[in-house]
């Protein structure tokens, strides 16, 4: 039986690591789920207990899960239906309100996910993967982060506050990745608060009985993360030529 090379060892830990992290959210996600606290209509009412205060605690409370729940998708779908139930249905805010409630929990939760990895992931990731590995991982981030960050941010498919954690530990600029968050991540705030209503309410709540309902949508949905993944694959053949172009200048000079 062959050994395994290093470099698998390396990718084997690594994949076991981020597969640990998501069983520890997933954990957690399913022990609130058997207490009811997945339940929006739930959390929207223990939420309008707080009265005048009830966006400080959205914000706060938000803020927490994310941490602790930073490898389920449903986390961040949970919150938005409820600031749209609590909010808009029972406490008569405006979309704008909600919008500004919703963007600064996800702003003040992406930018601490990427802290935590920034100052408290590297050295972990160094263990795990090697200096050496860790490095060119660390290059191709600062490379093509600008491409592939933006469209993960911009897809529902990705757990985004786990790739802000990752993108902090490694090391990609901080304001580069802080604009990707405000702007991308914005965008995905706004889309769900001012255009969700696009949706078919039956398949938005996964109570119609239709199936051409979720067939429609997961067509149109399928198109368009094509169409991304599209343009993106496009900026990245261009930003690669533009690295290697500029890389060999560099050389010329120095030699």
């Amino acid at each position: 039986m062959k050994k395994l090379s290093e470099n698998t060892k390396k990718i084997i830990k690594v994949v076991g690591a981020i597969l640990g992290l998501a069983l520890i959210s997933l954990t957690i996600y399913l022990i609130l789920y058997s207490f009811g606290w997945t339940d929006k209509e739930i959390i929207a009412s223990w939420l309008y207990s707080w009265g005048d205060l009830a966006w400080v605690v959205f914000i706060a409370v938000r803020v927490l899960c994310t941490i602790f729940l930073s490898f389920v998708l449903a986390c961040s779908m949970i919150f938005d239906g409820v600031a749209i139930l609590l909010f808009k249905n029972i406490m008569g805010y405006s979309n704008w309100k909600i919008f500004f409630i919703c963007f600064v929990s996800v702003l003040l939760a992406s930018v601490i996910m990427d802290l935590i990895g920034r100052f408290g992931g590297t050295r972990a990731i160094i263990k795990l993967v090697g200096k050496d590995t860790f490095d060119e991982a660390q290059d191709l981030v600062q490379e093509k982060g600008l491409v592939y960050i933006p469209v993960m941010y911009l897809l529902p498919v990705f757990p985004d506050d786990a790739i802000c954690l990752v993108a902090g530990a490694t090391k990609i600029k901080f304001w580069i990745h802080f604009l990707e968050i405000f702007f991308f991540r914005g965008f995905g705030c706004a889309f769900f608060i001012f255009f969700s209503s696009i949706i078919p309410e039956g398949v938005r709540t996964f109570t119609s009985k239709n199936l051409w309902d979720y067939v429609e949508v997961l067509t149109i949905a399928v198109f368009w993360v094509f169409v991304v993944f599209k343009i993106a694959r496009t900026l990245d053949i261009w930003l690669t030529k533009k690295l290697k172009s500029r890389n060999k200048e560099e050389q010329e000079v120095n030699e």
